[in-house]
C-alpha cells in the first residue's frame, strides 16, 4: 500500500511541477526553468538530509551510481522534459511521457531478469495506443515529428532511472542521501551544460521565478518520496504508478490552466489510454 501510494504522490508532484513550468516559461526559457527547480531541490533535500541521515553514510564510493542517475536522468533527461513543455505544452508532453513505463519495464526484463506477463505486455500497448492518438493533433494543427523526439528521449532516459536506482539503493540504503546526490549531480551538470549551449542563457522574471521555486518544491517532495517507495517495492510496480503523470497534468491543465493549455477530446483520450496501460502493468 505504502509503494502505492507513493507512486501516485510522485505522479501528482511531477505533474503539478510540469505545469507550473509551463506557466513560468513567459519571460524565461527551458535552460533556466530546469536550473531554479533544481536548486530548490538541491536546497530542500540536502537540508533534510543533513538532519536525518547518519554521519557514517557520507562516503563518496557509495555515491557513484546516483552520480550517473543525476548526470543521464535528472539533468539532460528533465531539460529534454522542459523543452517538450515548451514546444507541446505540459498536457501533451506530460501525457507522453507517459512511455517511461515501456522503458522501465524493457529495462527490468532485460536487465533484471524480470517476467514479462500477458498484462504488462497489454499495458505497453494501450500506452502505445495513447501516444498515437496523443500525436494526431496539437494547438492549432499537428504535432511536428520533431518535437515528438524530445518528450521519447526523456521517457527512454526516466525510463532506465528506477533500474539504475533500484540497483544503487542496495548499495545506498538511505533514499534521503540519494535523492540528495542525484539532484546535486543534476544541478552541477546543468549549471555546466549551461555555459555550452547556444540557448542556454538565463533569462528570469520575478513572475517565472515564483512559479519554478514552487515546481522545484513538487519535485523536492516527489523525488524522496519515490526513492523511498523504490527502495520498498518492485520496478514493475512503482514504475507505472509514478509515471501516470500524464492523467494528472492533463487533469491540473483542464482545472487550474484552461486559458495556457487547448484540451480537446482527442487529448483525454491518448491520456486515458496511457493511464490504463500503466494500470494494466500494475495489476500483473
Amino acid at each position: 500500500m505504502w509503494v502505492e501510494a507513493g507512486g501516485l504522490l510522485t505522479a501528482i508532484g511531477y505533474a503539478g511541477s510540469n505545469n507550473l513550468v509551463r506557466v513560468g516559461f513567459k519571460g524565461s526559457n527551458a535552460m533556466t526553468g530546469a536550473v531554479v527547480t533544481l536548486a530548490v531541490n538541491f536546497i530542500v533535500i540536502w537540508t533534510l538530509t543533513l538532519f536525518i541521515v547518519p554521519w557514517h553514510a557520507f562516503q563518496f564510493s557509495l555515491f557513484w551510481i546516483f552520480i550517473i542517475d543525476g548526470v543521464f536522468t535528472q539533468a539532460l533527461g528533465r531539460l529534454l522534459k522542459f523543452i517538450s513543455i515548451d514546444r507541446l505544452g505540459a498536457a501533451r508532453a506530460g501525457a507522453i511521457l507517459g512511455a517511461t513505463p515501456i522503458f522501465s519495464i524493457m529495462g527490468a526484463v532485460l536487465i533484471r531478469g524480470e517476467r514479462l506477463t500477458y498484462l504488462i505486455f497489454s499495458g505497453a500497448m494501450l500506452i502505445v495506443i495513447g501516444l498515437v492518438v496523443l500525436s494526431g493533433g496539437a494547438r492549432g494543427g499537428r504535432v511536428r515529428l520533431k518535437d515528438l523526439i524530445f518528450p521519447l528521449a526523456a521517457a527512454l532516459l526516466f525510463g532506465l532511472s528506477p533500474n539504475l536506482r533500484k540497483f544503487g539503493l542496495q548499495i545506498l540504503p538511505y533514499p534521503l542521501l540519494a535523492a540528495a546526490v542525484t539532484s546535486t549531480t543534476s544541478l552541477c551538470t546543468l549549471l555546466v551544460s549551461s555555459r555550452l549551449v547556444e540557448r542556454g542563457r538565463f533569462a528570469i522574471t520575478k513572475r517565472s521565478l515564483v512559479y519554478f521555486i514552487l515546481a522545484g518544491l513538487c519535485t523536492a517532495v516527489a523525488l524522496p518520496v519515490y526513492y523511498y517507495s523504490l527502495s520498498l517495492g518492485d520496478v514493475v510496480v512503482l514504475g507505472p504508478l509514478a509515471n501516470t503523470g500524464g492523467f494528472f497534468s492533463v487533469l491540473i491543465a483542464r482545472l487550474c490552466m484552461s486559458k495556457e493549455e487547448n484540451i480537446t477530446g482527442r487529448l483525454w483520450l491518448g491520456s486515458l489510454a496511457v493511464v490504463a496501460g500503466a494500470t494494466a502493468i500494475f495489476l500483473h
